[in-house]
Order: C-alpha cells, then structure tokens, then sequence
C-alpha cells in the first residue's frame, strides 16, 4: 500500500526462497523439511531450537538439485515455539493462535548504523515491525530473547518505529467490539466493496 510492502510480502519472500526449511505438525511432533529449487547441489547446517525449553538439534542437510526431503523430527506442543537456523536465515514457527501464548510486553532496543538497524529483544518477540520512511529489507519477522537482528535500508531512514505482536494490546469488550465492525462496515468505501464483491 503506498509503495510499502505488505507483511504477506515479507512472508511470500521467505516460503518462495530457492532454498528453505519448513515444518508441519503431526501428532506431537514438527516434521522439518528442506527444499532446494535450484540446480545446485546443496550443503548447509541447520540447527532447530525450541526456544522455551533451550533444547536443540543439528543437521547437516545435503540435497540434490530441485529435490526436498524430511530432514528429522521436534516433539512440540501447542505452547512451543520452535527456531530454524541456516546459513544466515532464521525462520520461527508456533503451533497455535499467537494470543494462546501469552506473550510478554517485549522491550526491543535499536542501534542505527548508517543503512543499518540491529535489534535485540529482552523476550521473545512475535511478528516485530518496523515503520519507517525507508523501506527494510527484512520485516516482520520474530526475535528471541537476547537474539539481535541486523536489517538494511537502501537510503539512512530518518523515522523509525518498532513495535511487535507482543505490545499490542486490545480491549476485551465484546460489546465495543460489535460496535467498532457496525460502524467500519459502513465507511463508503467499504459498502461499495461490499457490492461490487457480491455481484461479481
């Protein structure tokens, strides 16, 4: 929107990568799988890490040009939040709705160095966004405690706000809740959506 990038971008950006981990979970346990969509042979250390319990493993994935396969097996629960590391990527997956984690107020503390900003989190933060007037490279994305993270701008960003899942904080009234989607509804904008989706 504007020339921003949404946090759907960011997203697609990591699960369209030529080269990724991914994980499901079945039965207790995330299944963690390697994709390599390249015609390269591939060698890389991976290491998964549950973030609460500090348990971890590692592997050493090798996978044939344009091929994937079951790299090995996390016992997880709903409450767990589970860390994959390779190379200089991280990806971090929950297994079930952000709001059952009860997560923490997170104090995310920046340094700016000339195009880059590094991040470090007292807990785990969930979904950190930064809003500036430049655009990062990396965005929306989830921070250990202790973990820092480096992000880079094509141009210095002169304004920056950082904020993540863990600081927002919604009213509980179900009543101001109704009343907030009545009225949303009825914005000009949204009435003509309405029609124009129902009839097409």
């Amino acid at each position: 929107f504007e020339g921003v990038p949404k946090a759907l971008q960011y997203k697609a950006k990591e699960f369209f990568a030529p080269v990724t981990v991914s994980c499901k979970k079945e039965k207790g346990k995330a299944i963690i799988f390697a994709h390599n969509d390249t015609l390269e042979k591939i060698n890389m250390p991976l290491t998964a890490k549950l973030l609460l319990s500090g348990k971890q493993q590692r592997y050493n994935i090798s996978l044939e040009p344009n091929s994937f396969k079951k790299i090995g097996e996390v016992n997880v629960t709903e409450k767990s939040i589970l860390q994959l590391q390779f190379g200089d990527r991280v990806i971090t997956e929950i297994f079930t709705s952000p709001t059952n984690l009860k997560l923490k107020k997170a104090n995310i503390k920046t340094e700016l160095n000339g195009n880059s900003l590094t991040l470090t989190s007292d807990c785990f933060a969930y979904n950190v966004f930064i809003d500036s007037d430049e655009i990062p490279d990396d965005n929306y994305f989830c921070l250990a405690a202790g973990e820092s993270r480096t992000v880079s701008f094509k141009n210095a960003p002169k304004d920056i706000k950082v904020t993540c899942a863990n600081n927002i904080r919604f009213k509980n009234s179900s009543v101001k809740k109704k009343f907030f989607r009545f009225f949303y509804r009825l914005q000009p904008l949204n009435i003509g959506n309405y029609f124009y989706y129902s009839t097409n």
